[in-house]
């Protein structure tokens, strides 16, 4: 087991209501998130909140599942990672710029497990983490261009 922390923010051109409501609705995830990953909702509730989702990465045993435990409008989305590859907690904040930006955060605290742990150092792991958040804001931005 190995501990990973690792914060990436971004600058994006969605105003803050909206980034928030984008992260908060699994429903869609699979319209932003990377298209080689499997999305499979667990369980979905009205509000989201302890909704689940299992995540599938095309890495042999890289999966994980999720829930939505904390939900602050337009301000903070926390996720608990409770099965799989890592186990801890993600949080997405959201910094109004302007009424057309937003400074996005993700934060992972999570301890990661499994076979695959023990043949990838703390910094690879750190750099997989920064590049699959990197990987959904650019996600977000083309499925905001999109919509």
């Amino acid at each position: 087991m190995k501990k990973v922390q690792v914060r990436e923010c971004a600058n994006l051109p969605i105003n803050a209501d909206i980034l928030y409501d984008i992260i908060l609705d699994i429903t869609k995830y699979y319209q932003w998130w990377p298209s080689k990953i499997e999305l499979n909702i667990l369980r979905l509730t009205p509000n989201f909140i302890n909704s689940e989702l299992e995540v599938r990465p095309p890495t042999l045993g890289t999966n994980f599942c999720f829930r939505i435990i904390e939900a602050i409008p337009h301000q903070k989305i926390v996720f608990e990672y409770f099965e799989g590859i890592q186990q801890g907690k993600g949080t997405w904040t959201f910094i109004p710029v302007d009424n057309i930006q937003t400074t996005v955060c993700y934060e992972v605290d999570v301890i990661a497990k499994g076979l695959m742990v023990n043949f990838v150092s703390v910094e690879e792991l750190i750099r997989i983490q920064q590049k699959f958040i990197q990987d959904l804001f650019s996600g977000i931005k083309r499925y905001k261009n999109l919509g």
